[in-house]
């Protein structure tokens, strides 16, 4: 693209299919508390028919996180990353949600027109590489990813035993016992992301980052301390679309391998090879 496009206009949107498989076991729990009947404390989340899944919100979640500190990493000049809980005017790298409502006060106050490409435009140039793909308060995620389901037959969940631990002795604390339910290694589930109005460097930032987790740098869910959540991603499949495709029934067949390798090339030339 030459030009960043808004949400009114589709230009392009690619779709990535995946298989996450569970090298540990996993936990990714639920926000209630668990049912006495069901045998464990702190039960896994389930879907509709009471299978296991990974919530989209939380592989998106850890995947933001971990592409937010590999970028800071590089600390290059021109790639910027928010801190999203930073705040006020003596931190100049202040989240762009705060950075875009800073700059809408200023068009306000001079009494110019606030119309729908101008406010676009105005958070769009305060938003820093990530919030550009993941959102902000004054920006539409570009990024979508699905509830992921199992797609192992046969898996069984099982029980695991926690305790409470005592900060200052260092040692068990009496009285808080607990248990959790756990996914076993080797299940899993399937990934679906799509990204639209991207370019080749951006697909190529969220495909490194799936590569954090064969890696061993992201983990998903909870007791990650325990060594519980570590998967990697595999079979990856990647569709891209553009406008005319979906009238002329183009476009439809997944990328060569040798072009999932030219979008990687183009995110290491564009974050770390210091091209603009």
């Amino acid at each position: 693209m030459a030009e960043a496009a808004g949400h009114h206009k589709l230009v392009n949107r690619y779709s990535l299919s995946a298989a996450v498989v569970c090298e540990t076991a996993l936990h990714v729990g639920t926000s209630t508390t668990g049912d006495p009947f069901e045998g464990s404390d702190l039960p896994v989340a389930r879907d509709g028919r009471k299978r296991p899944f990974i919530p989209g919100s939380s592989f998106r979640g850890v995947l933001r996180s971990g592409l937010e500190s590999l970028l800071r990493g590089l600390e290059a000049p021109d790639v910027r990353v928010c801190d999203l809980f930073e705040r006020g005017k003596e931190h100049p790298e202040r989240s762009c949600s705060e950075r875009t409502q800073a700059r809408r006060k200023d068009v306000k106050d001079r009494g110019e027109e606030m119309t729908e490409a101008r406010a676009f435009e105005l958070a769009w140039e305060e938003s820093c590489e990530v919030c550009r793909l993941f959102g902000q308060l004054f920006l539409a995620s570009r990024l979508r990813v699905a509830d992921l389901p199992l797609i192992s037959e046969g898996v069984r969940t099982y029980v695991r035993d926690g305790v409470g631990l005592d900060r200052d002795l260092r040692t068990a604390a009496k009285g808080i016992l607990y248990d959790f339910e756990a996914v076993p290694a080797g299940a899993g589930f399937r990934l679906r992301m799509e990204v639209e109005n991207a370019e080749p460097h951006e697909v190529g930032l969220l495909l490194t980052g799936l590569d954090l987790f064969g890696e061993g740098f992201l983990a998903l869910g909870g007791k990650s301390a325990r060594g519980l959540g570590l998967v990697r991603v595999e079979a990856v499949e990647l569709i891209r679309r553009r406008a005319k495709d979906f009238f002329e029934g183009t476009g439809a067949e997944p990328l060569p391998p040798e072009e999932l390798g030219g979008l990687k090339t183009a995110a290491r030339e564009r974050y770390a090879g210091g091209g603009a």
